[in-house]
């Protein structure tokens, strides 16, 4: 294993930062052929946006799967995640985690949890969850502030702003319905905390399944202290299951891809229209019209206008290039 994704401890010895994403779930509502998180948002999986995140605080990761989905999974994945088979004797997130403990034995340090169908959760904000534990905390939870709580479960506070725990929206008593804080089932636990934890959760009694969120009330209900901490941008806790919240997500990263260019010195005349792949390079002071698509591949030079309609996919253009309306480039 390498040193990136790891911290040193005082007495020199090497702490693991290892990833589980959890991707074993149905999809029933994508009414797909295709595993959910193997869906594209701006032009690479859903499951690709999750790896690309956590790159810059995990060194070893992890997935959590369903068998039907292990052969996709391993063609595309296999070479750099290691696959965790979720059988079905139980259900819910913390079944999930259960069926991947052997990896956690025996390691020091701290586990990220997250889900696969969370494209639009930042690297800044997985660096602030692991930043959470560094004050003794055994565990840190990513939390949003919306206005539609609805579906999600509720962090619930007691004196002083103290994390008690987290209700699920089918277990919400009629005083916690207004609840605005909610979990965004992205977590990070020291790990020997987490396996102490994890065997003595219960199957709920509403839903017959193991929830992960029960393991904050055992820890607290333990003394232990566990940090909420919020996202860096309003939206990133958007979970996937259909096709419409597909298209949600899809608005969304194209918005943050766009906007990263615009402040990077390009000019995007009408940023709605405008479709840009998240690898995709421009130069600044380069205008981009209405109806382009930049795709995977494209490297755009400074000082170019791209008319209104162009596609360029998989090639270079030169600084200063002037393209024509509707103009179709398409490299090897």
């Amino acid at each position: 294993m390498g040193d990136a994704g790891k911290k040193r401890a005082g007495d020199g010895i090497s702490m693991d930062k290892i990833a589980l994403i959890l991707a074993a779930g149905k999809s029933v509502r994508m009414n797909s052929d295709t595993p959910k998180v193997l869906h594209d948002v701006c032009g690479i999986p859903i499951f690709e946006h999750v790896l690309r995140a956590i790159a810059p605080v995990c060194d070893e990761k992890y997935a959590v799967i369903s068998a039907n989905d292990r052969d996709r999974m391993c063609e595309k994945y296999g070479g750099s995640v290691g696959l965790v088979i979720q059988d079905a004797n139980g259900y819910g997130t913390g079944y999930a985690v259960m069926c991947a403990v052997d990896h956690l034995r025996g390691k020091r340090g701290a586990v990220l949890i997250t889900a696969g169908d969370m494209p639009l959760i930042l690297p800044e904000s997985y660096v602030k969850l692991f930043a959470g534990m560094a004050a003794g905390n055994c565990a840190a939870m990513l939390t949003e502030i919306v206005g539609d709580p609805y579906g999600y479960g509720r962090v619930i506070r007691g004196a002083g702003g103290a994390v008690e725990k987290i209700v699920e929206q089918k277990d919400l008593n009629p005083d916690q319905m207004g609840i605005s804080e909610i979990n965004s089932a992205v977590y990070s636990f020291n790990i020997e905390s987490l396996l102490w934890a994890l065997p003595r959760i219960t199957y709920n009694t509403n839903s017959n399944e193991l929830y992960l969120t029960d393991v904050i009330g055992i820890l607290i209900a333990a003394g232990k202290s566990v940090a909420a901490v919020s996202v860096t941008e309003t939206g990133e806790c958007m979970g996937i299951n259909d096709r419409v919240q597909l298209a949600s997500a899809e608005k969304a990263m194209r918005k943050r891809i766009n906007e990263r260019h615009m402040r990077a010195g390009v000019t995007i005349v009408d940023p709605a229209c405008t479709y840009i792949h998240p690898d995709a390079v421009i130069g600044r002071d380069t205008v981009i019209y209405p109806g382009c698509a930049l795709g995977a591949g494209c490297v755009v030079g400074s000082h170019c206008a791209l008319g209104q309609g162009c596609v360029v996919n998989g090639t270079r253009i030169a600084d200063g290039t002037v393209l024509p309306a509707y103009t179709v480039i398409s490299g090897a």
